[in-house]
């Protein structure tokens, strides 16, 4: 097996998280800027370039941003370890994005990995810090 470059490009510097995900058929990049809170989405294309959906400015420091699929709906888990500010938002298939719920969680989480176990939506978190770690279900 090997590697074949599609392409390169000369971006910005600063990104803090690139995360490819799959939304209702289509692929997408979230793209984000912790400390200036740049915020991208963009479509892939089969050749592998791409398109901006949107542009935003979000507050920064956000740690964690992990879009998933739950119960046959698309969302963006949001979670800054700083402040323990935590969101949950719903995509639609435009790429838009609502709101679902935002909690005050703990500090300190490092890694954060929503995933279905056995049919059901769970979140495994963990503190590299103290070690702790953190299985829990989601339920809407």
């Amino acid at each position: 097996m090997d590697i074949t470059q599609v392409w390169r490009k000369d971006w910005t510097s600063g990104w803090t998280t690139l995360h490819p995900f799959e939304l209702y058929g289509e692929y997408y990049l979230l793209s984000y800027k912790s400390g200036s809170g740049h915020a991208s989405l963009d479509k892939f294309h089969k050749d592998g370039e791409y398109s901006n959906i949107w542009t935003q400015r979000w507050t920064t420091g956000w740690t964690t941003l992990y879009p998933f699929e739950m119960y046959g709906g698309y969302y963006l888990l949001s979670y800054k370890s700083g402040s323990g500010d935590t969101s949950l938002d719903k995509f639609d298939k435009s790429g838009g994005y609502s709101n679902v719920w935002t909690r005050q969680w703990t500090t300190g989480w490092t890694t954060m990995t929503p995933f279905e176990l056995y049919g059901e939506p769970h979140l495994l978190s963990y503190k590299s810090e103290s070690g702790q770690a953190d299985l829990d279900r989601f339920d809407l």
